[in-house]
């Protein structure tokens, strides 16, 4: 008997082992976004491992409509904001934490990382990892559980399979579902779906729900990954217990990677210190690409561009590095592997049409038809933009869905955006356009926009482009950017209690300013500044380098004062605080009251090169970065601030250094 049970064991372990070995070799196929141009280290060994940065984060009970879908670099301004106490989680830690919990969120935006560090998740879990994409999930057949997770997606026999299913079945607390990417389903879990047995066949969206709620396998842990606007469709029922928002790379963790990709031979240290010096030349001459590169894919498209773009780092934009990438390819040498000279821009506008008719229907996913109905084939895109999945291969899509042998979408959704942003402003018409302003891109957050608010960045940086054709265009399209911001600003209000969470106010109007940014145009930049209301409220915003530095463009043409401007629990650093500093030094404005509690900022200094321009009052209560997040002025920051004080002989200015302690300048005394 006891050598029967453990033949048994044996014969089920090597079944599930043998599964999770063949769910590795295909999730080893990472897309190439760019296969003419060499961006990898020759020695992947050495490739540095690093994560996003992540926290545990409340997204349904903040109240925030969350949309991701606006922020290209990063997931703030209406994506969910973490509450100043938010818990900070290292990679390591997610199922270590919450592995008990059954059910983790993990929340991103496009490019963050969340699919990369869910691959590593499965790698270093030391449990049984089971990776299924959503994208692959768009089919209308009924499957029992055992077909959803193993038979459709794997080429074994059936006895493995068999045995496979019934070790996860007598093993679910050692198994982790890792579900990537729900807003690339078709559909939404219903709020109520129906009971099931693990032999019940179920459409594909009641067999995720019953995994989700633990009606099925109800020791298993699942991992849901999703963009934050679509994780809020989710019923109340079905939702994650623990939601864990990923933020952008460090600094430190962003030069790693930049210097590893522009590097190709780690082992020529002459390449790394080339390398070191082109993000030296980047940090000085286009610091704004730093944000940028903090999003892990776009990283790649900034160092494709700075290696193989223009001399000058003049791809100041999103849209720019885009449209060197699509200069890349269409000056590389038979990138279809042919002897024939191939130019991208001839299927360009096909690409436009693809993409914006999709994003029309929201989804990513194509099929066969679509290719023929905009008269693209497969040789034209498989090595340039679209990366083509066969389904042949180990039953990775549903055949009774797709028609002929493969399914296709973008590498990566903002290259879908951005081509969908090419027809809005080269192919519809002039008409058309108008109406799809008016009615669609500028349409109240939470409806329409959910999918096009990139979409409208992309077009406003495309929009910069000084073609006759473009001029009617851009000139409604800025109008109407004018217009939603001046509604906004007319909203706004400065409340005198403290907040505790954002003014949703003021999260439309930072996505606004991050699609003013993308145009690029300091006279636009400077009537929008006449624009802004005279107290600014950022309280509780979890503020971006990028969005730091999109506010301060449009601050520093200030001509007139603002009275209120209020960065409490903002995580304002030395580095993002650095635009904020540089434009109040340098608009002709002045301010009222400047609050900057709550903060990290790294030198009182920082702070000092600002009080020239505040005519009252300054709050700098635990504004310092210290061991633990927000530190009081210790002897010496006072000192140094009541010397500034002295210099300046401001005797209406006051420092708030703790809660109702202030300083303020002191009489020069005569000798």
């Amino acid at each position: 008997m006891y050598n029967h049970q453990y033949n048994t064991l044996i014969i089920l372990e090597n079944a599930i082992n043998e599964l999770i070995a063949k769910q590795e070799k295909f999730r080893e196929r990472d897309v190439i976004v760019f296969p003419s141009i060499n961006i990898t280290t020759s020695s992947q060994n050495e490739f540095p491992v690093v994560h996003p940065q992540m926290s545990k984060t409340s997204l349904y009970e903040s109240g925030q409509i969350s949309d991701d879908v606006f922020r290209p670099t990063h997931p703030t301004g209406l994506t969910p904001i973490p509450r100043p106490d938010s818990e900070r989680i290292e990679f390591g830690e997610i199922l270590e934490k919450f592995q008990s919990q059954g059910y983790i969120g993990l929340v991103g935006a496009p490019g963050s990382g969340k699919s990369t560090c869910c691959k590593r998740l499965a790698k270093t879990a030391g449990l049984k990892c089971f990776f299924m994409k959503f994208m692959d999930m768009n089919f209308d057949e009924r499957l029992t559980l055992r077909e959803f997770i193993i038979d459709r997606r794997y080429n074994l026999d059936d006895s493995t399979k068999r045995y496979a299913f019934q070790w996860i079945v007598h093993n679910q607390s050692k198994c982790v579902f890792i579900l990537d990417g729900y807003d690339q389903a078709k559909w939404r879990m219903s709020e109520r779906p129906p009971n099931a047995s693990l032999e019940t066949p179920l459409k594909v969206e009641d067999l995720v729900a019953n995994l989700c709620s633990g009606r099925l396998l109800k020791d298993a842990c699942v991992v849901l990954t999703s963009r934050p606007y679509s994780m809020l469709t989710i019923p109340a029922g079905l939702r994650p217990k623990v939601m864990i928002l990923l933020h952008d790379f460090t600094t430190e963790d962003t030069k790693k990677v930049f210097v590893a990709l522009c590097t190709p031979n780690t082992n020529q240290r002459d390449n790394q210190n080339e390398a070191e010096k082109l993000w030296g030349s980047i940090m000085i001459e286009a610091p704004q690409l730093i944000s940028i590169c903090r999003n892990p894919l776009l990283l790649q498209y900034t160092v494709a561009t700075c290696l193989h773009g223009p001399r000058r780092l003049d791809a100041l934009t999103v849209t720019q590095v885009f449209n060197c990438v699509i200069e890349f390819l269409r000056r590389s040498e038979n990138p279809k592997g042919s002897d024939e000279k191939f130019d991208i821009r001839a299927i360009i506008p096909k690409l436009a049409t693809l993409a914006y008719n999709a994003t029309k229907s929201s989804t990513i996913a194509m099929n066969h038809d679509d290719l023929q109905n905009a008269n693209l084939t497969m040789e034209d895109v498989k090595d340039l933009i679209l990366f083509v999945c066969v389904s042949g291969v180990e039953h990775l899509f549903s055949q009774r869905l797709f028609i002929g042998d493969y399914k296709i979408y973008f590498s990566h959704q903002c290259l879908h955006e951005y081509f969908a942003a090419h027809y809005i402003c080269y192919i519809m018409s002039n008409d058309g356009f108008q109406s799809f302003i008016k009615t669609v891109m500028f349409s109240p957050p939470g409806g329409h926009n959910d999918k096009w608010g990139m979409v409208r960045r992309f077009t406003s940086g495309i929009l910069t482009r000084p073609e006759e054709n473009l001029k009617i265009k851009a000139r409604y399209f800025f109008t109407e950017v004018e217009s939603k911001f001046r509604s906004i600003c007319n909203r706004t209000r400065v409340s005198k209690a403290s907040r505790t969470e954002p003014d949703r106010n003021f999260l439309e109007l930072l996505s606004l300013l991050l699609d003013i940014r993308e145009h690029n145009s300091e006279d636009l930049d400077d009537r929008i500044s006449a624009l802004l209301p005279r107290c600014l409220d950022l309280s509780n915003i979890i503020l971006t380098e990028s969005e730091a530095q999109a506010f301060s463009r449009v601050l520093r043409y200030r001509k007139h004062e603002i009275e209120v401007l209020r960065f409490t629990r903002c995580s304002l650093t030395s580095q993002n605080f650095h635009h904020i500093r540089m434009a109040i030094i340098e608009m002709a404005g002045k301010i009222g009251e400047l609050h900057l509690n709550s903060n990290n900022i790294g030198n009182v200094h920082e702070i000092c090169d600002v009080l020239h321009k505040v005519r009252k009052r300054v709050v700098a209560v635990c504004c310092f970065s210290g061991l633990a997040a927000w530190r009081y002025a210790d002897d010496n920051e006072i000192n140094i601030l009541q010397q500034k004080l002295n210099e300046l002989q401001n005797p209406e200015l006051l420092v708030e250094v703790e809660q109702g302690k202030f300083i303020a300048a002191q009489a020069e005394t005569s000798h």
